[in-house]
């Protein structure tokens, strides 16, 4: 029976909402994880990866089934395989586990041929394998586990021959096997995971029961399932078996995971449960791990991982989803491994590896959940605003949300032609609300719509080719108030409008081809006033100065004889930093600052280090740095020292794709972009680079394009000679880094 421990989940989750809104502070969460691959795509040999670890250098190790041994780099996989002509090579294809000793030698554990012994500085293989004639040499050739004990012994598992300990100073194996008329004896001779606790006690799990080995005594004691005994063991086939940095004992059974309590010798069961969702998923347990902050994995044969939460004693289950490239890349977990920079990895059985980093993720993602009325009602983002009420409004291309700031839900708005109280469209483009607390939603087919809170009715003021002093357009792009507390809307491909809410009244400003004085085109993406009172407009034909009195405009558009002219005629947004200098974001030039005193620019491009030329939105945040949003990503321009840094989808972005004028930074200086699929939001102080500096060492020297072989492997190697005619030659580095 599964532990009824189950949590009154939403009242946990209001206390975080809570405590998120009133301070300001994120807090981590593993719940929404991406998975990033390695497999067959990136060299990978196979895509069934039994085991994982990290070598004191910094490299990984896959142990595969029928692909060898493969040593990953983050970029590059190499492949060790096996070699009939040549004794130095591993033993076998079939490397199923890895186990690295305290000396930094390899072991390797293979399905048929016993255990290797690979030394780094030489890479040879040295074997260890069954020898019917000599009672002192392993007992099986399918090994399962390694481990190494606090005494420098080491313990291998096998398929059939029990478990072996090996004294390396005599190269003895010592043997410990199941004798049926013995019950201080091994309980079975399938062994499978081994561990040491912190009395020197050998834990060993078997296909009938747990075993606990005394190394002074070498007497077994036996934990097995009883039907009539609660607290026995929850099955006899036990697959794996931990103990955690803190000293608990978990084991994985055919009926989920047994925690041991050594004061009363024992076991506390969590099963899976149908009607408890955060119960362990169904199925076998196949390995089991805690991480750096204490979270507990457990990897199943069929049934993908679980993250099990002590405190709040309930799993969270990750599936792989076709229909989804970050979830988990298969359902048969094999192994999960933490490495030095907290990225988890996952060997899997058809899929490959796949890793995911601890920390808290740089940037938050709210996204679509098709089971959950009260998520987001559409993916593609286009719209997004915070109040003064700190609410939260997201427009969609499927209607408009108001998110609780409490719990953290949305309530959806959308268009009802039976009611003519409902939003005028689905399709929410833009969302402002003036010095009055008046909001206002501009839509991409049905005007513009005030909203009245007390009622929650929309007003909508749409266009009427009979009527001048009706809104010239219904596809609003921009909304504005200046100083003087004037409305400003603008059009997708009919002008700028002034709007009198009082009256009702909508005042046109338009292009017009024989007037170089009036605005430069009729497509107002961005609408701004400086702190000198200059007002802004941005247009799909560049920047506009427009007097508000006369409604004359003086242009600035890209001139090819002025290198110092605006770059991009498509504007999308304008920003005016602390210094005084205008920011123009341009669809198709880049970022190009304004000197208004010269009336010069200056551009930065992907040539300067942006990641695109597209940028669809700038903010500023409080240590005077630039952050835009592009069609590749997010970028953050530090002004002082003048570099970029971008952020891309495996930062936790939620594409890389954003959406034009989808952007906002509220009273906190939290940091909101829409995109494509849901939004992101970030307090730019806590968006820090990965401290973790990672070693860099040479993997290959190469004369004129080809390998040369070294006396010792390339990254050990300390100094190599060259004569005169070594003219041409080259080295290939890597920096031993996993985190995206």
């Amino acid at each position: 029976m599964g532990k009824n421990t189950k949590p009154r989940c939403k009242w946990v989750m209001l206390i975080l909402l809570i405590i998120f809104y009133l301070t300001g502070n994120t807090y981590s969460s593993t719940d929404n994880i991406k998975f990033k691959k390695v497999s067959r795509e990136d060299s990978l040999s196979n895509n069934i990866v039994y085991d994982i670890i990290q070598d004191p250098v910094g490299f990984m190790w896959f142990g595969t089934q029928d692909g060898g041994l493969n040593r990953y780099d983050g970029a590059a996989v190499k492949i060790f395989t096996h070699d009939a002509e040549d004794q130095d090579t591993v033993a076998s294809n079939n490397t199923g586990n890895l186990y690295i000793d305290s000396k930094g030698i390899l072991w390797i554990g293979t399905w048929g041929e016993g255990v290797d012994a690979f030394d780094p500085r030489t890479d040879k293989f040295t074997h260890h394998k069954n020898n019917p004639n000599d009672p002192n040499s392993i007992s099986g050739n399918r090994v399962q586990a390694i481990f190494e004990d606090s005494l420098g012994f080491l313990w291998f598992t096998t398929f059939q021959g029990g478990v072996n300990r090996f004294d390396r100073k005599t190269g003895i194996f010592t043997r410990y096997l199941h004798v049926p008329e013995n019950p201080n004896s091994l309980s079975h001779n399938r062994t499978r995971k081994i561990t040491e606790d912190g009395d020197g006690n050998i834990w060993i799990s078997t296909n009938f029961g747990l075993n606990r080995l005394n190394p002074n005594t070498e007497k077994f004691t036996r934990y097995l399932h009883d039907p009539k005994n609660p607290g026995s063991i929850s099955h006899n086939t036990v697959y794996t078996v931990y103990i955690t940095p803190s000293g608990t004992l978990w084991a994985g059974t055919s009926m989920g995971i047994d925690q041991y309590d050594p004061k009363t010798d024992t076991f506390t069961h969590f099963s899976h449960d149908p009607n408890n969702p955060d119960s362990i998923s169904p199925g076998e347990v196949s390995t089991i791990f805690e991480d750096s902050f204490k979270n507990i994995w457990i990897g199943m044969y069929t049934s993908g991982l679980n993250r099990f939460d002590p405190k709040a004693q309930t799993f969270i289950n990750y599936r792989h989803d076709p229909n989804n490239p970050l979830s988990i890349s298969a359902n048969d977990i094999r192994s999960i491994y933490e490495d030095s920079s907290q990225n988890i990895w996952l060997g899997t059985k058809g899929g490959g590896v796949c890793k995911f980093n601890l920390n808290p993720p740089k940037f938050f993602h709210v996204t679509h959940s098709p089971d959950d009325s009260a998520s987001l009602s559409q993916n593609e983002v286009i719209a997004i605003y915070r109040d003064r009420q700190e609410i939260l409004w997201v427009g969609t291309n499927d209607g408009l949300n108001r998110q609780n700031p409490v719990t953290g839900e949305f309530r959806h708005f959308s268009h009802n032609p039976m009611k003519p109280s409902s939003i005028s469209s689905s399709q929410v483009s833009v969302i402002f609300q003036d010095k009055k607390g008046q909001l206002f939603f501009g839509t991409e087919d049905g005007g513009l719509n005030l909203f009245d809170p007390k009622t929650e009715q929309f007003k909508t003021y749409i266009n009427d080719p009979n009527d001048p002093h009706s809104i010239s357009g219904n596809h609003i792009i921009s909304i504005f108030e200046d100083s003087e507390e004037t409305l400003w809307i603008g059009t997708y491909q009919n002008g700028l409008n002034r709007f009198d809410p009082e009256r009702g009244i909508f005042t046109r400003y338009r292009h017009d081809p024989t007037d170089a004085q009036s605005l430069s085109h009729n497509e107002i993406g961005a609408i701004f006033e400086d702190r000198q009172n200059f007002f802004w407009i941005g247009t799909a034909n560049g920047l506009n100065r427009m007097n508000r009195r006369t409604g004359k405009a003086e242009r600035f558009q890209p001139d090819p004889l002025n290198p110092q002219s605006l770059k991009g005629r498509w504007i999308y947004v304008i920003h005016e930093d602390r210094q005084g200098y205008l920011w123009i974001g341009t669809k198709d030039g880049g970022l190009s600052r304004m000197d208004k005193k010269r009336e010069s620019f200056v551009h930065y491009t992907t040539q300067n280090g942006l990641p695109d030329n597209v940028i669809n939105g700038i903010l500023e945040d409080d240590d005077n740095q630039l952050w835009l949003s592009t069609n590749n990503g997010i970028c953050r321009l530090n002004l002082q020292k003048k570099s970029v840094k971008s952020y891309s989808i495996d930062d936790g972005l939620q594409d890389n794709e954003f959406q034009p004028r989808t952007f906002f930074k509220d009273g906190k200086g939290r940091m909101y972009f829409g995109g494509i699929n849901g939004y992101n939001y970030f307090f730019p102080r806590q968006i820090k680079d990965n401290p973790h500096l990672p070693p860099v060492v040479l993997t290959d020297f190469k004369k004129f394009n080809k390998s040369v072989k070294l006396d010792q492997p390339t990254i050990y190697v300390d100094q190599i000679f060259l004569s005169h005619r070594d003219i041409f030659f080259s080295f290939e580095f890597s920096g031993l880094e996993y985190t995206e």
